[in-house]
């Protein structure tokens, strides 16, 4: 009985240690690069297909195994976890995981 206990509270441990914090994921569209001096619209510029609420939201950069660059074809579907980067542009997030749909 002992042994059975010590694995559960291992395994509740193990669960607990693999929450979200603060991420979203998502399936979004990745419609285009917009180059532009102002700080909160220059980047890739994502479209969450989850949530029509959030409008268009907007990467500086993507991670580079997603393989997806300024001159890739455009639109590209694909699953996302990010972050919120900055409250003043509420647009802008730090895109963490890319996986290309």
């Amino acid at each position: 009985m002992k042994k059975i206990s010590i694995l559960l509270g291992a395994a509740l441990i193990f669960l607990g240690a693999c929450t979200k914090h603060d991420q979203n994921r998502n399936t979004a569209q990745i419609t285009g690069y917009a180059t532009t001096a102002d700080p909160c619209s220059g980047g890739f510029t994502i479209k969450v297909t989850d949530d029509d609420d959030k409008g268009n939201l907007v990467a500086k950069t993507l991670p580079a195994e997603a393989g997806i660059t300024q001159y890739s074809v455009f639109p590209i579907n694909v699953e996302i976890d990010y972050t919120q980067d900055d409250k003043t542009c509420e647009s802008l997030i730090t895109v963490t995981r890319v996986r290309k749909l």
